[in-house]
């Protein structure tokens, strides 16, 4: 068991100010538990519409990793799927990993041209 580091850039967004878009997957696969999420922003996304997320690429149902909604503001996340009891029922207050086979897609919407973010995973195989 050893844990990893994967980085991702969106870079180059287009279509317009508060709607640009940009999308890249991983070129190394994530095989594991995900521990960690650095979001760096770059260029100047709107914090009042900026959105990123980060799914498993290529698989259908995809698993969302991460979902920052109208942020700018360059930070470590540690995300955690809601855990649920035997009959689906989320169990209050109760976390657990993601874990993870594959590429990653990494998106940010809702920016200005040219802004991006890059994604640095940290994760134990």
């Amino acid at each position: 068991m050893a844990i990893r580091r994967t980085v991702v850039t969106a870079t180059g967004a287009a279509g317009g100010a508060g709607t640009a878009t940009a999308t890249a997957n991983t070129t190394t696969p994530v095989d594991g538990e995900i521990l960690g999420v650095h979001l760096a922003y770059l260029d100047a996304p709107p914090a009042a519409t900026c959105d990123v997320t980060l799914v498993e690429a290529g698989v259908s149902p995809a698993q969302t990793i991460l979902s920052i909604s109208n942020a700018a503001t360059d930070g470590w996340f540690y995300p955690m799927q809601q855990a649920k009891n035997t009959a689906g029922t989320d169990l209050t207050a109760m976390g657990r990993e993601i874990y993870v086979g594959g590429n990653l897609t990494l998106t940010i919407a809702q920016a200005n041209n040219a802004d991006g973010v890059t994604a640095t995973i940290l994760w134990k195989d």
